[in-house]
């Protein structure tokens, strides 16, 4: 019956029908890998169809009790809560993710730094920094964590990591060219690049990197 209402509500596309549902079917599955698979599916039907942030964080606080060894739920929820401006609760569980790995770098840490960027860009720009900075290392080809570090090292004025930075994200676009371009045009990589040469007192590199950029533009 449970399954035939389910898919009812998917017919009908009635998704705030079905979120309850799937949180009321959580609440009362008495096997554990049930409750997970009930929690999982309204998360999904939260995130996905809802687009509610607000909706996904009682969740997924669930699904970590579920299962505390997996690290996505956590990033998952730093993420709503960063988007419900609720950054101090979003770096107490990525802190809590990075002292689960202790001393392992596997990749998916790289994620949990950039999370905490992302929580502290605001209240303390140099931490974010250094997250970043770490995540980088652990995964030097992920576009999304060069871009806000090249972007925030240049805000702040550590000019070298900067242009390092933005030079990355020019050699990445062979690789990753769709998702370079979603966050950075080649023409705007070229201008961040012309200005950070100006400030180091460099006006002829800084014209040539102009050019290349007008040259991009123009063959856009």
């Amino acid at each position: 019956m449970s399954q035939r209402l389910q898919q009812l509500y998917v017919d009908e596309e009635a998704w705030d029908v079905l979120a309850d549902f799937l949180s009321h079917q959580a609440e009362h599955a008495k096997e554990p890998a049930k409750r997970l698979l009930y929690l999982t599916q309204a998360v999904e039907v939260q995130a996905s169809r809802l687009k509610s942030a607000e909706g996904v964080i009682p969740l997924l606080r669930q699904v970590i009790e579920l299962e505390p060894e997996n690290a996505l739920p956590r990033l998952q929820l730093a993420n709503a809560l960063i988007e419900t401006k609720r950054g101090p609760e979003a770096v107490a569980i990525l802190d809590a993710q990075l002292a689960h790995y202790g001393t392992r770098k596997p990749k998916d840490r790289a994620l949990v730094h950039h999370g905490l960027a992302r929580a502290l860009a605001v209240s303390d720009k140099k931490r974010a920094l250094k997250e970043l900075e770490q995540a980088a290392r652990i995964d030097p080809a992920h576009a999304e964590i060069l871009y806000m570090l090249a972007h925030l090292a240049h805000a702040e004025g550590k000019l070298d990591l900067a242009n390092h930075t933005y030079q990355a994200l020019l050699t990445l676009r062979r690789g990753a060219r769709e998702e370079v371009d979603r966050l950075i045009s080649r023409a705007d990589l070229f201008l961040a690049l012309a200005d950070i040469a100006e400030q180091k007192g460099d006006a002829e590199r800084a014209a040539e990197l102009r050019t290349s950029a007008a040259e991009e533009r123009d063959g856009a």
